[in-house]
C-alpha cells in the first residue's frame, strides 16, 4: 500500500482485499490479511489459500477466487487504443483489430488476464497468443471468458481448466471510503 502514491490506486486496492475477504468468508475460509504475500514483481498470493486475483480500473474493482490458477483483469471500454499496442500484438492479432473482430481493449485486457494468471508481469504481454476464447503463454493454454460489467468496462477472466464455484464480485470503488 505505501509504495501507491496516488489516494484512488490505495482505495481500489483496500476495496479488492475487502473483496477477497468477502469472497473467502463466502467459501467458508478465514481471511487474515497478514497471510497476504506481495512480491515486488508479479501477483500477490495468500499460501494456504486458494488462487485469487483482484483488477480494479477507472472506479471499478473485482475479485475472482478459485481451486485452480486464474487471472482476471478490466479496464474503462475504449482505454486502449491499437496503436498503443503495436508492440504486444502478433501479426495476426493486429489483422483482427484492423478487421474490426477484436477490440485493441479486449485485446490487452485478455493479454494482461492470461499473464496474471501465469504469474508473469505485463512485460512478455507480447509472448501471449491470442486465439479465439484461449490465450496461450509459454506453451500452455488458458481459457478466456468475458466477464459481465457494467457497460462501462471489458472484463476478462483467464482459467486453466472449467473451474466450478467461480464467484465474481464487483463495487464501485468510488463509493468507498478513501484510503489513509
Amino acid at each position: 500500500m505505501l509504495r501507491l502514491r496516488d489516494p484512488a490506486d490505495r482505495a481500489a486496492t483496500l476495496a479488492g482485499i475487502a473483496l477477497l475477504a468477502d469472497a473467502l468468508r463466502a467459501r467458508g475460509c478465514a481471511f487474515d490479511a497478514a497471510r497476504l504475500r506481495h512480491p515486488a514483481r508479479g501477483r500477490p498470493t495468500l499460501p494456504g489459500g486458494p488462487e485469487f486475483s483482484i483488477a480494479h480500473a477507472a472506479g471499478l474493482v473485482a475479485c475472482a477466487v478459485a481451486d485452480a490458477p486464474l487471472g482476471l483483469d478490466l479496464e474503462a471500454r475504449g482505454a486502449v487504443r491499437a496503436e498503443q499496442l503495436r508492440l504486444v500484438l502478433s501479426a495476426d492479432e493486429r489483422a483482427a483489430v484492423d478487421a474490426g473482430s477484436l477490440v485493441p481493449t479486449d485485446a490487452w485486457v485478455m493479454k494482461e488476464a492470461v499473464l496474471k494468471a501465469a504469474g508473469q508481469g505485463i512485460d512478455v504481454a507480447r509472448e501471449v497468443a491470442l486465439r479465439g476464447d484461449a490465450g496461450v503463454f509459454r506453451g500452455r493454454e488458458w481459457r478466456l471468458v468475458r466477464v459481465p460489467l457494467p457497460d462501462t468496462h471489458v472484463a476478462w477472466l483467464a482459467v486453466e481448466a472449467a473451474v466450478d464455484g467461480l464467484e465474481l464480485v464487483a463495487v464501485d470503488a468510488a463509493a468507498l471510503p478513501a484510503a489513509p
